[in-house]
């Protein structure tokens, strides 16, 4: 999954680089990429909120900020927005194929 992460954040700094040029195209992907980001994020610190229970201590080096609670209706959007590209990606793939 980080692997996943670390794949579409490379993606995502490309197209966000090429948006700055105004092509809706790339904006459009750079949007789809960005909500994979945000379910990949919200997977992994599901993960280690799971973990947690075990040991408390994994999310103090985590690094993520423990004190804000940043989910609401945007974010489901964002994550059906990002399910929405990923099924799309998958369909490609498999055509492609």
């Amino acid at each position: 999954m980080v692997q996943k992460y670390f794949t579409v954040s490379d993606k995502h700094d490309g197209a966000y680089h090429e948006s700055l040029l105004g092509s809706k195209v790339v904006i459009m992907e750079r949007e789809g990429l960005q909500a994979q980001l945000v379910m990949y994020l919200d997977q992994i610190a599901a993960l280690l909120e799971m973990m947690a229970v075990v040991n408390p201590d994994i999310l103090i080096a985590s690094g993520f900020d423990l004190t804000k609670d940043r989910r609401g209706r945007a974010r489901t959007n964002a994550t059906a927005a990002a399910r929405s590209a990923a099924g799309t990606e998958q369909a490609d793939g498999e055509s492609g194929a």
